[in-house]
């Protein structure tokens, strides 16, 4: 308990089954440290959902097809590769205040913008013009 000054969680959640999301978050909130900080990063289900009705309802292209489900469903080339959760802003804020986090910032980062180097701790460097695949949900959160 209160043994962490960080916590980076980046694309984990997605991939916990619906049920034990709430205890995960819960057991972040236990291990994290007064004054510790945890950054939460998830893609936005809700901006993915729209996204493929609107794909969907055009001409069928393969390539597109697969890029999408990778997306929802995750690559699936190993076991963990799955998407078990769709992540939204509204069941985030949910998870977050139910563990009993209250003091964080939810930032949404648009698909094809670039996360700032160096603004969460341990997170992938977009260097070259890498940009995200699709729309992220990060959480900032400080106890």
């Amino acid at each position: 308990s209160e043994s962490v000054d960080y916590i980076l969680c980046d694309n984990v959640l997605e991939h916990l089954p619906m049920r034990d999301i709430p205890r995960a978050i819960f057991e972040m909130r236990r291990i994290l440290k007064t004054g510790g900080r945890c950054v939460i990063i998830v893609p936005d289900f809700a901006d993915i959902a729209r996204q493929w009705i609107e794909f969907d309802s055009g001409r069928f292209n393969p390539i597109m097809w697969i890029w999408f489900a990778e997306i929802i469903y995750g690559n699936q080339y190993h076991e963990g590769e799955y998407h078990r959760c769709p992540m939204s802003k509204g069941f985030v804020n949910y998870v977050v205040q139910t563990a009993g986090f209250l003091n964080y910032q939810m930032v949404i980062y648009p698909m094809g913008s670039a996360i700032e180097t160096g603004k969460y701790p341990g997170v992938a460097r977009f260097e070259g013009g890498d940009t995200l695949r699709n729309q992220m949900i990060i959480v900032d959160i400080t106890k």
